[in-house]
């Protein structure tokens, strides 16, 4: 039997149903409401809990709450995504945990789609071109795009109706949306 300060619990709905947290040993306290939510947490952490886990809307709706727990050594609250996808809430406590931790962001910025993009590099200027014009290998070539040759496939990949997320990394979108 785990002692009091091995358990684990999680308040509210989740990404997965209860019986799954159920089956790998979490305690289950749903709750729908944010008095509720505060009232479970207090009587968790007075039973020694050593880990919460709080889905992010009920976080967002106990702000002063979550903010005293942050304060105590135990429970420690951690902020999982709703069924519904995440807010951002729980990722960005970690950031901010981990920041404070080791004096510094180490994190990789991201974009509006969810995608790693690293830190802006305002005065970068690109490198020219290679000169190589084709590469075969045994199972691929590698060679220099030309409209021509390549344009209509491109076209039906990255023209007016493709997902904004894929130019991330791409020069620049072509086609106005």
């Amino acid at each position: 039997m785990a002692s009091k300060t091995q358990k684990n619990c999680r308040c509210g709905e989740t990404v997965m149903p209860s019986f799954l947290f159920q089956m790998i040993g979490f305690q289950i306290f749903p709750v729908a409401e944010a008095q509720e939510t505060i009232n479970t947490l207090r009587h968790l952490s007075q039973e020694d809990f050593g880990i919460i886990y709080l889905t992010e809307d009920m976080a967002q709706e106990i702000p002063d709450t979550i903010a005293y727990y942050d304060r105590q050594v135990t429970p420690a609250v951690i902020l999982i995504p709703t069924h519904k996808g995440t807010t951002g809430l729980g990722r960005q406590r970690i950031r901010d945990n981990v920041e404070k931790a080791v004096g510094q962001d180490i994190f990789m910025r991201t974009n509006e789609f969810g995608q790693a993009i690293g830190d802006a590099m305002p005065d970068f200027t690109p490198g020219g071109l290679p000169a190589i014009e084709r590469i075969e290998g045994r199972y691929t070539v590698i060679e220099r795009l030309s409209k021509e040759k390549h344009g209509a496939d491109l076209y039906q990949v990255y023209g007016p109706d493709s997902p904004a997320a894929m130019w991330t990394f791409l020069f620049k979108r072509p086609c106005p949306q």
